[in-house]
């Protein structure tokens, strides 16, 4: 699209099929495409990397495979310790089972909870059994 300056910039592009919108920020003397970035209308794929500045949103997923060796809950935190942290597992309407760690105790717990992944602070907790190799 050679020819297009800032004084004729691109602003919309609309589609007759859906009346989508798209938004084109030409700030340079030629409007350029990215190869690397495609949508067919259900799915977007980005090849490389992306950034998201504000909000984003979680995905759940069936299974969910993760390749880092670690993982960290309440990154970026500070000051002194406050709140339980671990992994809840969702049980429908059973008692959730989890691995805590109880901050009022100092001690991790094998437990069940009414506590969610979205519940915070100190989580009433219930011992439960844990079964370990010797």
């Amino acid at each position: 699209m050679k020819g297009i300056t800032t004084a004729h910039a691109v602003r919309r592009l609309n589609s007759a099929a859906a009346n989508r919108l798209t938004t084109v920020a030409a700030q340079t003397d030629e409007l350029d495409c990215e190869s690397n970035l495609t949508f067919d209308g259900s799915t977007l794929t980005v090849t490389g990397n992306l950034t998201v500045t504000g909000t984003t949103t979680t995905v759940s997923s069936t299974n969910t495979v993760v390749a880092d060796q670690l993982l960290e809950l309440g990154n970026g935190r500070s000051g002194s310790a406050s709140g339980d942290a671990g992994i809840i597992v969702e049980r429908g309407s059973d008692t959730n089972a989890a691995l805590i760690w109880d901050e009022s105790a100092d001690t991790w717990s094998a437990c069940t909870t009414a506590a969610t992944g979205a519940s915070t602070g100190d989580l009433t907790l219930t011992a439960a059994n844990l079964n370990a190799a010797a």
